[in-house]
């Protein structure tokens, strides 16, 4: 696989000599940029490049001047995008199918929405990508479908791509189209292009990101009023941004006037208190620098999700990563996270355990007091549950600890 020195020197046409491209020819490309990375390289420098921010130094460090980050990024997402596209075509679905669904669809819009969340819940965002695109093939003009879509590129980081996706879907509704939808989707679609401005803010320093979130928090505050107005019950998800947005921009008399708002707001429809509820008043309080209710607002929100069939982890993710730009503006303690902490990720290597009788590295007689001592590490203790590859005649004894200790938790 490709690593950093590679991907750069890949970007600036260079020999490749030991690297590996899994049978890709590089020969003649003079700036390879339309190389077409295999699938599973392409998924996985992808998430890489995503686990933390890249700057001008990343691409200094491991390259030359002429390569940027921004050429980097778009590489990378563009080949991580062709995935999809392949897989479309070997389906003979396309995006800009005009006209009715097929009537080889395989469910209504709703089912694909479903699919969706289910794969989001689980971080799986190449895969829901794939299913909102081939949902968009069956139900062209579905407005839920295009703001999924569009929201999982964000989510994964690809801020540019998702803003041009947004306009190609032609997501940028007047306020009278906005009017006829339904409550959910007049509020969750301005809201997405208020997220992507966001984004685009927090990828920016200096009075270019103060002007940037300023004008951010001004469009989350104008579909708070909006939407206040109509008496649409979520509500408090634009005014809790708006609120961070302006505390981040230096702003802190107008960021706690709204995070005042936006508790007022909860406090008074408390039979609504879900888990977004909770965490939007725990940023509010923590926008207000209070430290002592957020904390117990976070543990009751971890509780609605903890252990439940539709958790969602990579929304409780966003949630901490939201939080901790709160807590870092005000200088509070960020200990107050622990109560919305995830479970741990599990990684086990171990021998398959040999046949009665039979020597071997993992003894059959061994077992029992082995798996004790797995129940033991395990017990009180969370964990997720994704993938295992268990060797062997026999199930290996961790995994029905791990599975044991699910349950309970």
């Amino acid at each position: 696989m490709v690593g950093s020195r590679g991907l750069v020197a890949l970007l600036e046409g260079e020999d490749l000599e030991g690297e590996d491209l899994e049978g890709e020819d590089l020969e003649g490309e003079e700036v390879p940029d339309g190389i077409k990375l295999p699938p599973g390289q392409a998924e996985a420098l992808w998430t890489w490049w995503n686990e933390r921010p890249r700057t001008k130094a990343w691409a200094e460090r491991h390259g030359s001047f002429g390569v940027s980050v921004e050429r980097v990024q778009k590489f990378l997402f563009e080949n991580w995008r062709s995935i999809s596209a392949d897989r479309l075509a070997a389906a003979d679905l396309t995006l800009v199918a005009a006209g009715p669904a097929s009537t080889s669809s395989s469910g209504s819009a709703a089912v694909w929405l479903r699919e969706i969340k289910a794969c989001e819940r689980e971080g799986e965002l190449f895969q829901a990508y794939d299913i909102a695109i081939q949902g968009l093939a069956q139900h062209p003009t579905d407005l839920a479908l295009k703001q999924r879509a569009v929201l999982i590129l964000a989510s994964s980081g690809a801020t540019e791509q998702a803003a041009e996706l947004f306009t190609k879907l032609e997501l940028g509704l007047s306020d009278s189209e906005l009017t006829a939808l339904p409550p959910a989707l007049r509020m969750d679609i301005p809201c997405l292009n208020r997220r992507l401005r966001k984004d685009e803010a927090l990828a920016s320093s200096g009075e270019k990101q103060r002007a940037k979130l300023r004008e951010a928090a001004d469009l989350y505050e104008s579909c708070f009023r909006r939407e206040a107005t109509a008496n649409e019950p979520e509500v408090d998800y634009p005014a809790t941004n708006a609120a961070t947005l302006r505390l981040l921009a230096g702003d802190r008399d107008p960021a706690a006037q709204l995070a005042r708002e936006t508790v007022a707001w909860l406090d008074a429809r408390p039979e609504r208190l879900g888990y977004y509820e909770l965490v939007s008043a725990a940023e509010a309080h923590l926008v207000l620098g209070n430290i002592a209710t957020p904390g117990e607002l976070m543990r009751l929100a971890r509780a609605k999700v903890q252990g439940t069939a539709v958790a969602d982890y990579r929304a409780l993710a966003a949630t901490i990563r939201q939080l901790r730009l709160v807590i870092d503006a005000n200088g509070l303690d960020p200990s107050v996270l622990i109560a919305l902490t995830p479970p741990r990720v599990l990684h086990y290597s171990g021998h398959m355990i040999a046949r009665p009788g039979i020597p071997g590295r993992f003894p059959a007689d061994q077992e029992q007091r082995v798996q004790e001592e797995i129940e033991q590490r395990l017990q009180g203790r969370q964990y997720r549950v994704r993938l295992w590859v268990a060797c062997g005649r026999r199930r290996h004894s961790v995994c029905r600890s791990i599975v044991e200790a699910r349950r309970q938790s």
